[in-house]
């Protein structure tokens, strides 16, 4: 019985669901990310990656409130209150983008992020028209980079399969 489970805990961690899954274990070790918007969901968005290994080397909003209390987590990014300088500045240091900031500046972000060819995880609603949802796509099969929008809650199957009671 204790061979059986020494067995079963040694193939949970080569196979990843065992408990020494870590940060460091991830695919996104050694990966760097800038932050736009770091308040309430950008401020979730922020640590999130940081959890999975990533670098958080840049932290962008326009509230410096907001900047302070997230440089205590993240005491070695840069601190800026616009994005675009922030891009700017940092360029080849940033690998990732997260955009969570108010819904119609997310497009904006976006593009010139992907623009410099850095991959963008952005907030919900992804844009405010059609036109920016077709650039946006056209711009990130352009540079080559992989983009997500954040669709948490409405991906999971509580959401589903309270759709499916209801019909």
């Amino acid at each position: 019985l204790g061979r059986t489970a020494a067995a079963g805990a040694g193939f949970g961690v080569w196979a990843g669901t065992g408990p020494l899954l870590r940060a460091e274990d991830s695919a996104l070790q050694g990966l760097s990310a800038a932050c736009i918007g770091i308040g309430g969901k950008g401020g979730g968005d922020c640590s999130h990656i940081a959890e999975q290994g990533v670098k958080i080397v840049g932290l962008c909003d326009i509230e410096q409130a907001r900047i302070d209390k997230k440089a205590r987590e993240f005491p070695d990014a840069a601190q800026y209150t616009d994005f675009r300088e922030m891009l700017d500045a940092l360029g080849d240091k940033v690998d990732i983008v997260t955009v969570s900031t108010p819904d119609h500046t997310h497009a904006v972000a976006a593009l010139k992020a992907m623009r410099m060819k850095k991959h963008v995880y952005c907030q919900k609603p992804l844009t405010w028209s059609i036109h920016e949802a077709r650039l946006m796509r056209q711009t990130a099969e352009q540079m080559g980079v992989v983009t997500q929008m954040g669709n948490q809650g409405t991906s999971e199957d509580g959401l589903r399969e309270a759709v499916e009671v209801i019909r």
